[in-house]
């Protein structure tokens, strides 16, 4: 995606605006992503709608305003929002599935609503892979669903946000470098530490779309979720959790000296309690903060998944969410 990139169909600029972006599981982080990208680098106003927001009827609001569907997969749920497509000036569909590769994956239903949703103007967002779903957790869709949102950004008249690009982060290039095996290798020698959950600080404004880094204890490793703040919130309540009932932690210092200062003072209240975080550097620019996350935290899980022999394929429960997973109805479901 970076040697060739991506360069959506973009609709007349007057008719993206005030976005409405949604998703669920991994797709959460990047609709949140999305959203504050266009905050930040655009004019565009942009919010995250929860995906249970779309059981009912979307009212007038919705008339002058553009919808942006995250969905890897097309997940059965992500009808909810599609259904209402119609209420929205215009509809932006960010997802890995195709028509041609769900016919070849036996499912024509997903295709004939694909078709459906394009033929009433929807415009889609394509990112890989389409076949990631046998398995529970998502470790190639989430970088690369972050990857199309920047992209998309990026592309639009007026946008303030800089061409991605493999040389534009450090941290880009970490699935190659001595540097993410060493920060990897650190990351690997206290995970095992964090099968009851632990506190992970984050420079701002990571913190808004860190999501799925919960996702790979929970959904990778079958264990607690991880707490995920910001340097200033360990002050309010999860310090003085830590103090009653110590956890790991790890701190992820970004690279200005602002960030440095913070991750000190935090490192020194943990001492003050007998904890000794282990303090990760991040170099990564605000921007591109979620995406660096996936490349240098998904070869830690899948080498922690290969070695306590978890089974993704015949996950716990399988098969037992329909009540839920399948809310919008069967005609779409994984």
């Amino acid at each position: 995606m970076l040697a060739k990139p991506f360069v959506p169909k973009m609709p007349a600029s007057d008719r993206v605006r005030r976005v409405v972006a949604t998703g669920i599981g991994s797709s959460e982080a990047q609709a949140r992503y999305f959203a504050w990208l266009l905050n930040t680098f655009t004019d565009i106003p942009a919010c995250f709608v929860p995906l249970a927001a779309f059981v009912v009827p979307v009212g007038p609001w919705a008339s002058d305003q553009t919808l942006a569907i995250f969905s890897q997969g097309l997940s059965s749920n992500a009808r909810l929002a599609l259904d209402q497509a119609g209420a929205f000036t215009h509809t932006l569909v960010f997802t890995s599935a195709t028509g041609a590769g769900q016919q070849a994956a036996g499912r024509p239903d997903r295709a004939d609503l694909l078709a459906k949703w394009v033929k009433a103007g929807a415009e889609i967002v394509p990112f890989p892979i389409e076949d990631e779903y046998t398995l529970l957790i998502r470790i190639i869709g989430p970088a690369c669903g972050f990857v199309a949102a920047h992209q998309f950004v990026e592309a639009l008249p007026g946008s303030r946000l800089p061409r991605l690009a493999p040389q534009s982060d450090p941290l880009l290039r970490l699935a190659d470098s001595s540097i993410g095996a060493a920060l990897g290798a650190d990351l690997t020698s206290q995970i095992d530490g964090w099968r009851s959950g632990g506190v992970i600080l984050l420079p701002a404004p990571a913190g808004e779309f860190a999501q799925n880094v919960a996702c790979k204890f929970v959904e990778g490793l079958f264990w607690d979720a991880p707490v995920l703040i910001e340097p200033l919130q360990l002050a309010h309540g999860p310090f003085q959790q830590l103090a009653a009932a110590p956890k790991p932690v790890w701190i992820f210092q970004g690279p200005t000296a602002t960030d440095a200062d913070l991750a000190g003072r935090a490192v020194t209240m943990l001492r003050s309690i007998g904890i000794e975080p282990l303090v990760v550097p991040f170099p990564s620019t605000p921007a591109l903060a979620p995406i660096a996350l996936e490349l240098l935290l998904d070869p830690v899980f899948a080498d922690q998944v290969r070695r306590l022999d978890i089974d993704q394929v015949n996950w716990p429960g399988k098969g037992l969410d329909g009540p839920v997973y399948h809310l919008a109805g069967p005609a779409a479901a994984s």
